[in-house]
């Protein structure tokens, strides 16, 4: 998506990640630190930023 709300040369984009384990339930924390591993790593490679 692109639009003036999110600025001149940029563009939204949604990602769906599903985070498991084979040999336990995943805690919060844990699914928070994949999480925002997976954000630094988009953050890094091309610039991205979360929004909200």
């Amino acid at each position: 998506f692109t639009g003036p709300q999110i600025g001149e040369h940029r563009k939204s984009l949604t990602f769906a990640l599903r985070f498991r384990a084979p040999d336990r339930t995943l805690t919060e924390d844990d699914a928070s630190a994949a999480r925002d591993a997976a954000v630094q790593s988009a953050a890094e490679r091309v610039g991205a930023v979360l929004r909200g």
